[in-house]
This record gives C-alpha cells, sequence and structure tokens, in this order.
C-alpha cells in the first residue's frame, strides 16, 4: 500500500503510473479528470496521474484482476509522427502546469524527469518529423534549456543524473541505450 505521492515520485514505474490500463479505479477519483481533446494520443499521460494524485492510497499487487486486450492498430502502435511526437510533450507540460499550479515541488521536479525524457526520445524520432532537421534542433535546444533539472533532481541515482548529463553532449546515445538495454531485458 502507498500513498498516491509515493507512486507518483517513482521514476522506475513511471511507465507504469502512465498508463489507464492495467488498473481498477475508484470512480470518484475521475470526476473532474477528463482526457484532453486537443491530444489524440498519449492522452493517459496527461490523466492518469490526476486520478492517482486524489488517491488517499494504492495497492500494488501481483494478481491478475484485469485482462488488456492488445490491439495492433491502435492509436499508439501506429506509425511515428511529429503530431505524436507533440503530443507526447503536452502531456508532461500538463503535468508540470498541474505541480506548479499545486506547489508541489517534489512532484513538479519528477514531472521534469519525464519531460527530459520525452524530448530525449523526441530527439530519437525526428527522422519521421516532416522537417527532421528543423525538429531535432528544437529538441536539442530544449533538452538544453531543461536537462538541469533532472540532473539536480537528488531523488534520482547518481548514474542517472550523469547519464542526463552525457545525453547533453549527444542525445542520440539515449535512443542506442534504450535498445541496448531492451536486448539485455530480453
Amino acid at each position: 500500500v502507498y500513498t498516491s505521492k509515493e507512486v507518483l515520485m517513482r521514476e522506475d514505474w513511471r511507465i507504469m503510473y502512465s498508463m489507464t490500463w492495467g488498473k481498477l479505479y475508484k470512480a470518484a477519483l475521475w470526476k473532474d479528470v477528463r482526457f484532453p481533446k486537443n491530444c489524440r494520443y498519449f492522452q493517459d499521460g496527461a490523466t492518469v496521474f490526476k486520478a492517482l494524485y486524489q488517491a488517499d492510497k494504492i495497492l500494488k499487487t501481483d494478481m491478475k484482476l484485469y485482462y488488456y486486450y492488445y490491439s495492433p492498430e491502435s492509436a499508439t502502435r501506429s506509425s511515428m509522427s511529429e503530431f505524436k511526437c507533440r503530443c507526447g510533450l503536452l502531456t508532461c507540460t500538463e503535468k508540470i502546469e498541474f505541480y506548479e499550479q499545486r506547489q508541489e515541488k517534489e512532484l513538479l521536479d519528477m514531472a521534469y524527469v519525464g519531460y527530459v525524457n520525452i524530448i530525449l526520445k523526441n530527439i530519437g524520432r525526428s527522422k519521421y518529423c516532416e522537417n527532421p532537421v528543423a525538429f531535432k534542433k528544437e529538441m536539442k535546444e530544449l533538452y538544453k534549456k531543461h536537462y538541469m533539472r533532472a540532473v539536480k533532481n537528488k531523488k534520482l541515482s547518481k548514474i542517472q543524473r550523469l547519464k542526463y548529463i552525457i545525453y547533453r553532449i549527444c542525445p542520440e546515445l539515449q535512443d542506442a541505450y534504450i535498445k541496448v538495454k531492451m536486448k539485455i531485458k530480453g
């Protein structure tokens, strides 16, 4: 059993808590939470944290209580595009604004970690954009502007913070690092 803040502070659970699926919620948590209309992709990332934020407690279990239907034609499995990349950024800025309004400094710091991670992913995804050179340059400038928020985050390990410094020099390394990491995990 965890508090909402304990769950939202876990960088290693960031992907898990960003998705709508795989969770059972009290309906009341969604009373004032709506999916953004201006974002067709990654809407979960702009909303789930708001529902979790309101929870008094969160129970994590390995029990199989939920069946997920994997659809190869789903929106998130469609090919990457600049619009999709920008939707990913929008979900992060939604989170940043939410925590700023509530003066949640620690959660805000973690939201910036997610933000710089999406920026790094977008650098790797720039090849799918209409003007890849301009988009990549824009993402590198965004990263340069915000990466220190992740480097200064004492909740992250020294190795994680060092990676953000290395990615400042060569952000393309993040894409290669993820590929190697996924091969090792098997």
